[in-house]
């Protein structure tokens, strides 16, 4: 049962010396589980929304819970994430118990919106959690309970805030080490109480990622994040977004091993007509290396892309663009020889197939002649990721 209140003024103290204070009104409880030592309240103050983190009433005296929820502020104020909720300060309010005070974030937790997200939707998400857990983590902050009831989806955009670091360890604390976080999203060497390090983290991201992506490929992904042996787990977050990411990348190879399959398949069907008559032969070749010379036009400057790029996202939009240019060049080709072959006949059809498996071969020869190019690309991309995360 909810209840309202107006609390009188609160003093706000650091240890950096600075002291400010507020009113804070219209208190209201909207968490509190009987199995937990602490609860949830949202408030006003100055008429902006805020969300307090206190511990119950029978909890307030006992030493040990007033130094965790000291601890849970410490940790969570090192923090400065857009992904991560913002953990304000640490107040005494009136009744001379202490509160964490909390960014207010209006939305609903991933747990509630699993069953309606779309898979771009939910690709987003684990995006966001892994820049969240990553930058995390490179405070040598471990979460130990990343489950969809700690992950805020804003209502404005659906933005990813990981919330709830009161099971959270950092190197810097020698306190409240033992075993910890949820069963179910737990890595084995959490439920074996042994010392954890960011890849637990990344095993309880496995689960999620599963929950949330169906497809052949992330279930891949999400296998090697819950792998039994750390050690063959992703060693970061960073990692484990950018594997997410590369499917367009991977099927980029795919589809040129399929192409090879065409393309001996249709050259077979276009000898077996091209001899037959001799000026439509002619009229074909002119078309045939009129194609050659837009192929080599698209395709290098396509190609030349590679060498200025900087992100994930610039990587993934050429991916994009290779299958558009493909395509492209398809209906060009069909375009140009409709002008001196009826479209109606078999030779056509068969002269175009031809055109096509053409694309499809200079495709895989810029494709090979390019991979350097697409080495390097992605290996820039990943350390410009890198620098972009720790500043």
């Amino acid at each position: 049962m909810s209840h309202k209140t107006t609390l009188e003024e609160s003093t706000f103290f650091e240890n950096n010396g600075y002291v400010t204070s507020g009113l804070i009104a219209d208190c209201e409880v909207i968490y509190s589980n009987p199995k937990t030592h602490s609860e949830i309240l949202s408030a006003t103050r100055r008429g902006r929304r805020i969300i307090i983190k206190r511990l119950k009433a029978e909890y307030r005296s006992l030493p040990e819970y007033r130094t965790l929820l000291a601890k849970e502020f410490e940790i969570g104020y090192q923090l400065s994430h857009s992904n991560i909720v913002q953990t304000v300060a640490f107040e005494t309010m009136p009744e001379g118990d202490e509160a964490i005070i909390l960014e207010y974030i209006d939305g609903i937790t991933l747990s509630q919106a699993a069953g309606s997200l779309k898979r771009g939707e939910a690709l987003k998400i684990v995006c966001e959690l892994c820049d969240a857990m990553h930058y995390m983590h490179s405070h040598q902050i471990i979460h130990r309970d990343i489950k969809p009831e700690n992950i805020m989806l804003t209502h404005n955009g659906q933005n990813v805030k990981l919330i709830d670091f009161g099971l959270a360890d950092s190197d810097s604390h020698t306190i409240f080490k033992q075993p910890a976080g949820t069963r179910s999203y737990a890595s084995p060497e959490q439920l074996a109480g042994e010392r954890l390090d960011n890849r637990s983290d990344i095993y309880a991201l496995g689960i999620i990622i599963n929950q949330l992506l169906h497809d052949r490929h992330s279930r891949r992904v999400a296998a090697r994040c819950m792998e039994e042996r750390r050690e063959l787990r992703y060693s970061n977050a960073l990692e484990v977004k950018q594997a997410l990411q590369r499917p367009r990348y991977v099927m980029l190879y795919a589809s040129i091993a399929l192409a090879v399959v065409a393309i001996v398949i249709s050259l077979y069907a276009a000898l077996s007509s091209s001899h037959s008559d001799t000026q439509l032969s002619k009229q074909y070749n002119a078309v045939a290396e009129r194609m050659e010379r837009i192929i080599d036009e698209e395709y290098e400057r396509h190609y030349a892309a590679l060498d200025t790029m900087r992100t994930i996202e610039e990587f993934n939009a050429f991916a994009l663009r290779s299958n558009d240019l493909y395509f492209a060049l398809h209906r060009q080709a069909s375009a140009l020889l409709a002008d001196v072959v009826d479209t109606t006949t078999l030779q056509y059809r068969e002269l175009e197939s031809t055109l096509h498996s053409i694309i499809q071969q200079r495709q895989i020869e810029y494709h090979d002649r390019s991979k350097q190019r697409f080495d390097t690309a992605y290996k820039r991309i990943l350390e410009h990721s890198q620098r972009n995360a720790e500043q």
